[in-house]
């Protein structure tokens, strides 16, 4: 029983973290592009996007 509950916190922690990962990663690129609109259509961003998602994933896996 004791295990159960360290298991469950252990898990309620890991997607409280990867939630706000997620939602800091969400906020960061909804002001960027508020900022720069124009940036957003450029090949620069869409690559920073997916060098930032590959970033995140590899901190999630690791």
């Amino acid at each position: 029983m004791g295990d159960r509950g360290r298991t469950n916190i252990f898990c309620t922690l890991l997607f409280c973290n990867v939630l706000e990962k997620i939602t800091a990663f969400y906020v960061q690129t909804n002001v960027f592009l508020f900022i720069f609109p124009s940036v957003f259509f450029s090949i620069k961003w869409y690559t920073l996007v997916i060098l930032k998602l590959q970033v995140i994933f590899f901190i999630l896996l690791a």
